[in-house]
This record gives C-alpha cells, sequence and structure tokens, in this order.
C-alpha cells in the first residue's frame, strides 16, 4: 500500500495501473507501455471484426442505433455472449418505470373478522411470505395508439391484535399478472391475424419493451376462454331458440392428424365449434327444442326425432 500511494505521487493516476508482488517484497514493474487494469478486463470480450465489403455498410452501421454484427450476428453463435444476454433481459419487467401505483389495505381479518388491526412496517421471518409487492401490466387501446401500463401494487402487512394473525391483503393474492387489455389484444392478435406464440413475444418485446413466456401466453388463452364461456353457451341458446337455423362442418389440418370445425348461424349470430371426429350425436342434445327451420347440407346426424320440428336439407 505504501508503493502505491508513493507511485501515486509520482505518475498520476498510478492505481490504475499494474502491480505485481514478487516472491520477497514488493515492487514495480516498470515496462515501457503502462496499460490501464480497465483496458486489460475490456481486453477479454474484444472481437476482431472483420472489415466490410462495401463501405456504404459500414457507414450504416457506425451510424445504427445498435452494432448489428455483435448485436444480431454474433451473439446467436457465441454461448458466453447468450448467456450474458439472457441475464441482462431475465428481470427486464421489474426495471420498467411505473405508470401507476396502488396501495392494497384491509379493514378486517380474514380469519377472525377483526378490525382491530395494526400495519407492521418491519416484517419478521415468523410473519409468513415477504413477498408484498406485484407488478401488473396492461395496455391502454385508444383512437390515438396503444400505450403500455405498468401498475405497481404494494401490500401492508398486517398483524390482528384479536387473534394474532399475521396477513397481507386478500387482493394482494389474486392480482393477475396481465390485465383485461393485455389479454384482449392477445387474443385478437392470435384468432384474428393468426399470429404464433413466438411472433406475439417478439412484437411485444419489440413495442412495448414487455417480456412474454409461452406459458404466460397459455394461461391468459386458458383464463379468456374461460371468461367468455357464459358468452359462448349464451350465443348457442340464442341460435336454437331462432326461426332460422344453418349448420355445416369443415375438416383441418393438425399437427398430429386431422379434425372438424362446426359452424352454426343464423342472421345475426354466428358460433363455431371444434369436435375431434365428424361424429355428429353430440347435435341431437344441442338441439334439443329447437322449432324452427334447420339448413344443412345433407347430413344425416341432423335428422332429429321431433315431428315439430321443420328441417330442410339442401343437397
Amino acid at each position: 500500500m505504501h508503493c502505491i500511494n508513493w507511485l501515486s505521487s509520482c505518475v498520476p493516476h498510478a492505481k490504475n495501473y499494474l502491480i505485481q508482488p514478487s516472491t520477497c517484497r514488493w515492487k514495480i514493474i516498470l515496462v515501457w507501455r503502462i496499460t490501464p487494469v480497465k483496458d486489460l478486463e475490456r481486453a477479454s470480450y474484444t472481437v476482431r471484426w472483420q472489415p466490410f465489403v462495401q463501405p456504404d455498410l459500414a457507414f450504416v452501421n457506425k451510424h445504427a442505433y445498435f452494432d448489428y454484427q455483435r448485436q444480431r450476428v454474433f451473439i446467436r453463435g457465441n454461448k458466453v455472449l447468450r448467456r450474458r444476454h439472457r441475464a441482462a433481459e431475465k428481470n427486464r419487467n421489474r426495471t420498467i418505470r411505473a405508470s401507476q401505483r396502488v396501495q392494497l389495505t384491509a379493514s378486517r381479518c380474514p380469519k377472525c373478522g377483526s378490525d382491530d388491526l395494526i400495519p407492521i412496517m418491519k416484517r419478521r421471518y415468523s410473519m409468513g411470505p415477504s413477498s408484498k409487492r406485484k407488478r401488473a401490466f396492461d395496455l391502454r387501446i385508444t383512437e390515438a395508439g396503444i400505450r403500455r401500463w405498468v401498475i405497481d401494487c404494494r401490500a401492508t402487512l398486517y398483524h390482528c391484535r384479536a387473534c394474532g394473525y399475521h396477513f397481507v391483503p386478500y387482493q394482494h393474492h389474486r392480482l393477475a399478472r396481465h390485465f383485461r387489455g393485455c389479454m384482449s389484444w392477445i387474443i385478437y392478435l392470435q384468432v384474428a391475424h393468426g399470429m404464433s406464440t413466438g411472433s406475439i413475444q417478439r412484437m411485444f418485446y419489440d413495442l412495448f419493451a414487455l417480456r412474454l413466456s409461452g406459458s404466460d401466453i397459455m394461461m391468459i388463452r386458458t383464463l379468456m376462454a374461460r371468461y367468455y364461456r357464459p358468452t359462448y353457451n349464451r350465443l348457442i341458446r340464442t341460435l336454437v331458440s331462432g326461426g332460422l337455423l344453418h349448420a355445416d362442418e369443415t375438416e383441418v389440418r393438425l399437427r398430429t392428424g386431422k379434425g372438424y370445425v362446426w359452424v352454426f348461424t343464423s342472421a345475426e349470430e354466428v358460433a363455431y365449434m371444434y369436435r375431434p371426429s365428424r361424429d355428429g350425436t353430440f347435435l341431437q342434445k344441442m338441439l334439443k327444442g329447437f322449432l324452427g327451420v334447420l339448413v344443412t347440407v345433407g347430413f344425416s346426424d341432423f335428422e332429429t326425432e321431433s315431428p315439430s320440428k321443420s328441417s330442410r336439407t339442401i343437397p
């Protein structure tokens, strides 16, 4: 340390230069070329690129927003750079600036129902889980465009004096990661535009800087299907209670075989139904109570036993 202090008085920024110990005592190795330590650390990651064949390409790469050759080409084939790139973007959603902050509170104990609660600022290990902060992501869709909306939700930890129970508000546990606008936009892209999961992930990252995993998209599809199930059932009841119903089926190719999509429509409503086979026995139960005109393309399973139904088959 005395050698470093002595060298600092002689050479500016001497602490940044190379100092090596000998077997007996510290000594400074004086060389003709002195290299800063930061350059030595950066030397292991330096890649010598081949010059561009066309000068115009070198000019474009120099003034581009990112280094195309390093960030878009070389990183795909180098395992070290791939790991560094994934580690830097793993928790990117947590570092995005929040658009709105929400504080979740509770008024009663969920265990005994008492309202004698004390908020706890500093948690102890015996009080349960420490996660009191969650983030939710949404899209604000307007006529002017689509805007990313990040909601930072924080929950207060409570202690019940009546029963001694420690808890956080119930809304904190039930908070969804993605809100209705974000989920609706994902379903719209898949259904209306036929976009794949990978394409949706890349689009969300390029436009909104949000990371979506494949499991997130699959969960969103399940939640939205469950949410619109009552609407689908109400649509089927409306079709069956009408006076005119058109029905047909078509074959679709799948990755592991084939299936059939049935379509039922009237003058105003339309509903689709997927079935793994062309077996139409389910129609007997579905069309029970139908008293209108049924227009089909010569399919025997549409013929029901009820004489009150007026069905017409188009060959």
